[in-house]
């Protein structure tokens, strides 16, 4: 629920978006996605917006958690492009799902599935 319909219309419609970035929204936000090349091995999350109302119900952890958790077989990592603001940064810091955590790698915030 909640992000679930953004994340499947990006999984199970992959191959029709053009190279670069791809905002989808629905009432809770928006993900901006980046495609870089036609396979979903990386999954590029650019920008993670949460409307202003909806900002202490944990939505942004129920995204990354529903990301994970429906990611087609062939990916290996997730990796969240632009962390700007502090609040974000410490966030992704201490996350934790299946036992993993993100880590900066390359320069990037990358969780290894």
């Amino acid at each position: 629920m909640f992000w679930l319909d953004i994340i499947s219309q990006w999984v199970n419609n992959y191959q029709t978006y053009p190279l670069d970035k791809t905002e989808i929204t629905n009432e809770f936000g928006y993900i901006t996605w980046i495609k870089e090349k036609e396979s979903l091995n990386q999954i590029i999350v650019y920008e993670i917006y949460v409307n202003e109302k909806y900002r202490k119900h944990g939505l942004c952890k129920l995204f990354l958690t529903q990301l994970i958790d429906n990611v087609p077989k062939e990916t290996s990592s997730i990796i969240i492009r632009a962390v700007l603001s502090k609040i974000l940064y410490e966030f992704l810091d201490r996350f934790e799902h299946k036992g993993k955590k993100f880590k900066i790698y390359k320069g990037e915030w990358t969780y290894f599935i």
